[in-house]
């Protein structure tokens, strides 16, 4: 009988040092289903009282940036590209931002290296730049149900409610 390939998906959040995100993707990378998921972690530095924790599960955690400033925007193809190099080198099936900005820079890495993306919308502010993120992304996890009504264009999930 043949193995079924995992799904490798990647975790990414600025850091493990503010708000709460950083204990909620915590619980998800353990807690999801090591038959069918191989989880790994992007954050931009090693800091923060929860790293330690995130460290002790044993999952590959890698400190990168994936998030580029936008501006100007005809270079941005470009300025992404060791994103969408280290995307393709690890073999990422699909991204999971819990980035709480409206950058959308990571999605186009994503969709460069042909990998899936998902980000959690956890704020109810909707600037340009989020409505970018969102019509872009593949799909997006949200917190309560009138966020959810927001997306009538795309496949949502509420996490908590």
């Amino acid at each position: 009988m043949q193995a079924t390939k995992k799904i490798k998906i990647l975790f990414t959040i600025p850091n493990f040092d503010t708000a709460g995100s950083g204990k909620v993707l915590f619980d998800l990378a353990r807690s999801l289903y090591k038959k069918i998921f191989e989880v790994e972690i992007a954050c931009q530095n090693n800091k923060g009282p929860l790293f330690k924790e995130v460290e002790a599960l044993g999952l590959p955690i890698h400190i990168i940036n994936c998030n580029y400033a936008l501006r100007p925007y005809w270079t941005l193809f470009y300025r992404v590209q060791p994103l969408v190099s280290f995307l393709k080198s690890n073999k990422i099936d699909i991204v999971h931002s819990w980035n709480w900005s409206s950058n959308w820079s990571e999605i186009i890495a994503c969709k460069l290296a042909y990998v899936s993306y998902i980000y959690t919308k956890k704020a109810m502010n909707w600037g340009f730049h989020w409505k970018i993120k969102s019509f872009i992304s593949d799909y997006i996890i949200t917190i309560n149900n009138e966020m959810k009504g927001y997306f009538s264009y795309k496949k949502t999930t509420v996490l908590y409610q």
